[in-house]
């Protein structure tokens, strides 16, 4: 008798998403928009998290951002002409240096962007530094900066980055606007995990000796850290949260066991809870069907659509919503 050792292909099969659709619109008919974290995570536990994703992208499409996430879906892939020189800053996520293959360098960003006329600067962060070293860079940069139109595109921890910013500066009046590309600005609930004992402290202490990551950013990537509580934000910067929005079989098995690990904080992009978008000033603008990595071969025409906002907006347009 042969023993067969049967490998799953996927980590699950794929979903009806059209009837999960209809149902996360009917389920929501009744309910606030968008939802609050609270009854996100009441959907998940007596429903299904699936449901509770849909119901979550459903409810921020209806909600107060819809005229923003219309402005921006309506955008063309041509790049416009614009009468103004704009700056764009790019503060890359980490790993970006070691593994420019998972595309948090910013490097697709660059090249959709050369499209346009925009300048553009990479902020030079350490690929696995710790926060508080990557804003003095930052910091640094915008003080030198002589441009008078200035627009942030953070990608995943990159947010963290210009968060701790913003929070702790006084916005420069060249700075106008702030992209968060799969922004981790937050912390990382699976990061509170390895704090959890003494031997594991001690483990990913000596983990982080041995790979070169600054053992601080696990420290500072702790969900429970007090600057993650500040609710204090500038009153004149626009701001766009990009926000990938999968369902387990839309996840990267790279990532799945992530995935898994944080779903009790509910629906999650393989890193951290959706209901953390919440919490971000300005627009949300949600991405169905991709995970914190946004594999989508939609995405570089969510770039062109983007970058077309940031080339069209004008300060004092009726259609300019602060945050």
């Amino acid at each position: 008798m042969r023993v067969r050792i049967r490998r799953a292909f996927f980590d699950s099969p794929i979903t009806d998403e059209i009837a999960l659709s209809r149902k996360a619109r009917s389920y929501i008919r009744d309910l606030q928009k968008p939802l609050s974290r609270e009854q996100v995570l009441t959907i998940a536990k007596v429903e299904s998290v699936e449901l509770a994703t849909r119901c979550f992208y459903e409810a921020i499409l209806q909600s107060e951002h819809k005229s923003a996430i219309e402005n921006i879906a309506g955008q063309s892939t041509e790049p416009v002409a614009v009468d103004r020189k704009i700056k764009l800053y790019l503060v890359p996520g980490m790993f970006y240096r070691g593994h420019p293959e998972i595309g948090t360098d910013g490097s697709l960003v660059a090249e959709v962007a050369r499209q346009f006329d925009f300048d553009i600067h990479f902020v030079k962060v350490e690929s696995t530094g710790s926060i508080a070293t990557n804003v003095e860079i930052l910091q640094a940069d915008l003080e030198a900066e002589t441009s008078t139109n200035v627009w942030l595109i953070s990608i995943s921890k990159g947010a963290c980055e210009v968060r701790k910013y913003l929070q702790e500066n006084s916005k420069p009046d060249c700075l106008k606007g702030w992209v968060s590309i799969s922004g981790v600005h937050k912390g990382v609930p699976f990061v509170d995990r390895k704090f959890s004992s003494s031997i594991h402290r001690l483990f990913f202490a000596s983990l982080c000796r041995i790979t070169g990551v600054d053992y601080e950013v696990l420290k500072e990537m702790r969900t429970n850290r007090s600057f993650w509580q500040n609710k204090q934000w500038p009153d004149d910067l626009e701001v766009v949260n990009i926000v990938p929005v999968p369902i387990r079989s839309h996840v990267n098995k790279t990532i799945i066991r992530r995935y898994q690990q944080t779903l009790t904080h509910g629906p999650n992009d393989g890193f951290i809870p959706l209901v953390d978008a919440l919490d971000l000033p300005g627009h949300i603008f949600p991405i169905w069907g991709c995970d914190h990595f946004m594999r989508t071969p939609d995405l570089s025409s969510y770039l062109y659509k983007v970058l077309n906002y940031i080339a069209t907006t004008r300060e004092g347009h009726d259609e300019t919503i602060h945050c």
